[in-house]
């Protein structure tokens, strides 16, 4: 099934679903597992989730309520696989770990591909800005440096060779900084299509 395939790397808590939290000695002597399996249902943990606690639990010398925890973990899922959930958990960047029945599943991850685009459009988005303000801070810092350069280069004192070799590193600056303003060109027309991508998506 394309859902058991889906594969993101992200990981979140809570409604967008990951890793259960590890249970204390006394979260195991108090638990009650449906309630348990329900919380793990509605954040889309997997059933076999109850493995983990079965290990945690056991030095408390508790064993986990199987039947209990995957009630609770059922009617959890009713509501962790609704479409209107699903389409959260995409636009949040979650992970889907296959747990809705066949059922509700393609109702489900038709929502979670709305979600997951928009989400990954805003993170295209994000990922340009910072890229660009990150080339725009090398640009300053190369015009720092070769405003310096050029400085000590006329300074009174140096011997031919120096002044070669200073002189040498203002072009090397320079041709460092062609390639970083023609960076910034770049990334300013891509950022300008992403947003445009997004702002498309997001009002449809």
């Amino acid at each position: 099934m394309r859902a058991v395939l889906t594969v993101i790397m992200l990981s979140a808590a809570g409604m967008l679903g990951g890793c259960a939290t590890g249970m204390s000695e006394q979260a195991c002597l108090t638990a009650d597992w449906r309630t348990v399996g329900f919380e793990d249902g509605v954040a889309g943990r997997q059933s076999s989730t109850i493995g983990s606690y079965r290990t945690q639990c056991a030095d408390a010398g508790v064993t986990p309520d199987l039947a209990q925890y995957h009630k609770g973990h059922t009617q959890g899922l009713e509501t962790y696989c609704q479409p209107a959930n699903g389409y959260r958990v995409g636009e949040r960047g979650g992970q889907y770990y296959g747990v809705c029945s066949q059922e509700v599943e393609a109702a489900f991850l038709a929502a979670y591909d709305e979600g997951r685009t928009l989400y990954t459009l805003r993170s295209d988005v994000s990922r340009l800005e910072r890229q660009l303000a990150n080339a725009e801070e090398r640009l300053i810092a190369l015009d720092v440096e070769i405003q310096t350069l050029t400085l000590e280069v006329i300074r009174d004192g140096l011997t031919p060779e120096e002044r070669l070799a200073l002189l040498a590193r203002v072009k090397e600056a320079d041709e460092r900084k062609e390639i970083v303003e023609a960076d910034i060109v770049s990334l300013r027309e891509a950022l300008a299509i992403s947003r445009e991508e997004l702002q498309l998506y997001a009002g449809r």
